[in-house]
């Protein structure tokens, strides 16, 4: 049984095998047989992690929103990742405004996701999963889009705080709960 161990920075990638009875692929552990001589090497590439701020936006059907994404690279070397964004609602579409990004060592780097929705985009929140990869490494993080209704008004609890949003303004605005605020809304 082979067993690929990472320095702090790295992940495993993948094994790469020579000779009758080696492995190649991207299991950890692996079982290898050993009838004769063979060569496994452990590939590995640098660690990375993702994130969105915010995490979460309101917008109106047929509307756009944005947030940074930002890549953090605790490896060694330069690395490239592939954006890809799932879960978008109906006549919605997102962008990247650099993709892929090239992340420098022991660094970050960002860009920006813009979410854009159609007239007949359903009102609802969505969960909207953005992947990043790195030849076979991915990570995930989750971005949330509210899609409110026309003429409507929306309120979301969610954890601390909640979110309303009117549609006079054509924009949402989050509220901190016992902040002892008054808000006022002109129609």
């Amino acid at each position: 049984t082979l067993t690929a161990n990472p320095n702090t920075g790295y992940a495993f990638n993948r094994w790469i095998g020579s000779g009758t009875g080696s492995y190649s692929g991207t299991a950890n552990p692996a079982t290898v047989t050993m009838n004769a001589p063979i060569t496994q090497t452990a590939n590995f590439a640098p660690a990375f992690s993702l994130s969105v701020n915010p995490t979460r936006t309101t917008v109106l059907p047929g509307g756009s929103d944005w947030t940074t994404l930002t890549v953090s690279n605790m490896g060694s070397n330069p690395l490239t990742v592939t954006l890809s964004a799932s879960g978008l609602p109906q006549g919605a579409s997102a962008s990247f405004s650099t993709n892929p990004l090239t992340v420098p060592p022991r660094s970050q780097a960002s860009c920006t996701l813009t979410v854009t929705t159609s007239a007949d985009t359903p009102a609802g929140s969505y969960a909207i999963t953005i992947t990043g990869s790195a030849g076979t490494l991915e990570r995930t993080t989750v971005y949330s889009l509210i899609v409110i209704e026309q003429g409507g008004v929306l309120v979301l609890l969610q954890g601390q705080d909640f979110c309303f949003g009117f549609t006079a303004c054509q924009s949402a605005q989050w509220v901190d709960q016992n902040t002892g605020q008054t808000y006022a809304f002109p129609f």
